[in-house]
This record gives structure tokens, C-alpha cells and sequence, in this order.
């Protein structure tokens, strides 16, 4: 498999920018942090971040099935980050995670770095999953499981597919220029308590 790659000396503007993101969502304002987590983004670390958040949100009073949306959106926000993100040389990856809640809700904000020419496709395919209805999800979510098309990745789409299916709000993305061939893609979503 061919692993997309970012040269050595863009690591330290990275982490410029990693710290710029990372100190915008954690000053959410009336939002408190229950985790939050930069660096790699490996499957070992996933699993870490998946414990800490169910032990964070059983701590904060969280209904067992709020935890279970959250902990499905965010095991789909880890892969996408381990499988899609852009990667240096060394194999290492730089992403965000933060978890918090409102008094209304537990959001989730997310970001990694891609390569441009990604995001034509990641926008048309946010776009209009965001614009389904939610009996329109089901149908799509279903044919998308029959079809058993994988990608190289070893994904069957169904990552952004189920992230919009779970939340209560519509899903928030971004894409900040990065060194004219790279993106940071950052996302914000929202699970009513």
C-alpha cells in the first residue's frame, strides 16, 4: 500500500498549526472539555481514546445510549483520522480529538491533515449525506452495506455515512490551506444529551 507522506521539515509548522486548532476548539466557550488528545493517530491510541471518552462520559452522568452515539461517531472520527490522514515519512501522523459537553449536548471536534486534492470529493460527499433525510440515510446506508465494495483503504464508505446518521446536528467542516498540496480538515459534531 502506498502511504501518503509529508516531508521532515514541515513537522514543526504542523505543529504550529495542530496548536492553533487545538486552542481554538478547547476554548469552546460555554463548552467543558472531558478529553482532548493531539498526536498520533494509530490504532493502539484509538482504543485509549475510546476508553478514557466512555470512562469521561459515564464521569460526566451520561445516559447509556448518548454514550453509545458518541462512542460510535467517535470510533468513526479515529479511523478516518488512522486510515486518511496524511502522513511523514516515519509513518507518524498529527491529528486532534476533543470531547466536550454543553448543557445541551456532547460535541466532538476533530482534525487531520489531508492532501488537496481530496477535498473536491470530501465536500460533495459531506454535502450531500448532510442533506439526506434521515429515512434517505437509511436507504443509502443499506445499499452502501449490500454493495461490498472496499476501498484500498479497506473501508466500504460508511465512516462519514454513519458519523451523520448518529448526530443530532447537522455536521460543521473545514479546510484550511496547508503548504499548497495539504489541508487541515477539521471537524465539529453535536450529540443532544
Amino acid at each position: 500500500m502506498v502511504m501518503s507522506t509529508i516531508s521532515e521539515t514541515t513537522s514543526g509548522d504542523l505543529n504550529l498549526i495542530l496548536e492553533s486548532q487545538f486552542k481554538r476548539y478547547g476554548d469552546a466557550g460555554e463548552e467543558t472539555v472531558l478529553i482532548s488528545y493531539q498526536g498520533e493517530s494509530d490504532t493502539a491510541t484509538s482504543d485509549q481514546l475510546l476508553k478514557l471518552s466512555e470512562k469521561a462520559l459515564s464521569e460526566a452522568g451520561a445516559k447509556r445510549s448518548q454514550m453509545k452515539k458518541v462512542l460510535t461517531v467517535l470510533i468513526e472520527i479515529l479511523q478516518n483520522a488512522s486510515l486518511h490522514t496524511a502522513r511523514f515519512p516515519s509513518g507518524e501522523s498529527k491529528s486532534f480529538y476533543l470531547l466536550c459537553q454543553s448543557a445541551d449536548n456532547y460535541v466532538i471536534y476533530s482534525g487531520n491533515l489531508i492532501f488537496s486534492d481530496e477535498i473536491e470529493g470530501m465536500t460533495k460527499k459531506l454535502n450531500y449525506l448532510s442533506s439526506l433525510s434521515e429515512n434517505e440515510l437509511k436507504k443509502v446506508y443499506i445499499e452502501t452495506l449490500c454493495n461490498e465494495d472496499f476501498s484500498v483503504k479497506g473501508g466500504a464508505g460508511l465512516g462519514f455515512l454513519t458519523i451523520v446518521k448518529k448526530v443530532d446536528d447537522k455536521i460543521r467542516f473545514a479546510f484550511t490551506p496547508y503548504e499548497g498540496k495539504f489541508h487541515y480538515f477539521t471537524l465539529q459534531t453535536k450529540i443532544a444529551k
